[in-house]
């Protein structure tokens, strides 16, 4: 069973994050996340849509039993990227 996770711009990023280049964060972020869980096998996040993102990036959790864990990492990587106040995670 795959859970998808949905990570995406809130509809007022760029003006929260004024001179920033978000695109860039995001995508470096992206492969944060790309690292992480090719490593733990517990998500699968593609290395091309994280290259061509702009607002949003998709990734799908193995099993129910790793969602914490790839959250828990989702939310410290946004922290990490400082951008936990500009995306919004959605699961389903």
């Amino acid at each position: 069973m795959n859970i998808r996770i949905t990570i995406a711009f809130v509809p007022d990023a760029q003006s929260k994050a004024p001179g920033s280049d978000l695109v860039h964060r995001f995508r470096n972020f992206g492969e944060a996340l790309y690292r992480e869980f090719r490593l733990s096998g517990h998500a699968k996040i593609s290395i091309d849509e994280i290259d061509s993102a702009t607002d949003r990036i998709e990734l799908f959790v193995n099993t129910k039993r790793h969602i914490g864990g790839v959250s828990a990492f989702i939310k410290k990587a946004l922290k990490q990227h400082n951008l936990e106040e500009l995306v919004t995670v959605t699961r389903g």
